[in-house]
């Protein structure tokens, strides 16, 4: 048996097993999307991905929330105002989906208030 020569980038640490298997206890998490004007082009791009790849490592039992940030905190997904919400896959994939329009809008402007951002992330996870 000969051993390849292109690299495997196989990565378990994202598929659903071993996610479950890794999170015995439940998570409340909320990420923080900063919309600022600093993050246009790459930088917004990059923030994207970041946050749909951690959006993925949630399992079921846990909570989770997604606030955009500039000069004023607001939640991703205006339903999910007041609470964490479930990492279910309808809701994750409804995280990722609003990330992307945000984007397409383009909705990038003002300052970053990360002040703002941390309290109401404090304030949701209270």
């Amino acid at each position: 048996m000969r051993w390849r020569n292109d690299p495997d980038l196989y990565d378990c640490r994202g598929r659903p097993w071993y996610v479950e298997a890794s999170s015995a206890c439940t998570k409340s998490a909320v990420v923080l999307v900063d919309v600022s004007g600093s993050m246009t082009g790459m930088r917004f791009s990059i923030a994207r991905l970041t946050a749909g790849s951690l959006l993925e490592t949630f399992a079921p039992n846990d909570l989770v929330s997604v606030v955009t940030f500039s000069e004023h905190p607001a939640p991703l997904i205006p339903c999910f105002n007041e609470s964490l919400v479930p990492a279910t896959r309808e809701n994750i994939l409804a995280f990722k989906s609003a990330l992307a329009d945000t984007q397409a809008k383009e909705q990038i402007e003002g300052y970053a208030n990360f002040t703002a951002a941390f309290l109401k992330a404090l304030e949701l996870l209270e």
